[in-house]
């Protein structure tokens, strides 16, 4: 079995629901990265902010970035996560059916400890069949979850 906890990314930054958009998109800047978990004050997950979600929350609401808030976006929207000891496939698995491509990773309390991304997983496949994780596992998620939405 592959655990979420040998592919995902550690030391990963959170905002909260009240962190302006701007300042969630320098976070991302500085991170090189797509996408920030929004953890409440217990640091568990509440939401994810993604760069699109800035540019679209932005443009549809007619306002700066500066103006709206992790909330605005998230909006009580919720968030789906894994755990470290979690299997990859039960995790691709997730990622398929809810169509994401990021899982936020938590303890057995809830507290964020890490990021499952999908570049995660396709940093680490390999094109043996006998592999704990294929090419064939990642291809099928990346596919599910690159289907236009209805």
């Amino acid at each position: 079995m592959l655990k979420v906890s040998q592919l995902m990314s550690r030391g990963i930054s959170a905002c909260t629901p009240d962190s302006a958009l701007n300042e969630i998109a320098l976070m991302m800047w500085e991170k090189d990265c797509g996408a920030i978990p929004v953890v409440d004050n217990d640091n568990k997950p509440v939401g994810i902010i993604t760069d699109r979600d800035i540019a679209m929350g932005s443009a549809l609401q007619h306002e700066a970035s500066w103006n709206l808030t992790a909330q605005d976006i998230t909006n009580g929207k919720g968030v789906f996560a894994c755990s470290a000891e979690d299997d990859v496939h039960d995790a691709l698995q997730l990622m398929r059916d809810k169509k994401i491509r990021r899982l936020p990773v938590v303890d057995n309390d809830g507290h964020l400890t890490g990021m499952l991304s999908l570049s995660d997983v396709i940093a680490r496949a390999t094109k043996t069949r006998k592999s704990k994780l294929s090419y064939e596992d990642t291809i099928v998620t990346l596919k599910s979850v690159s289907a236009q939405r209805q």
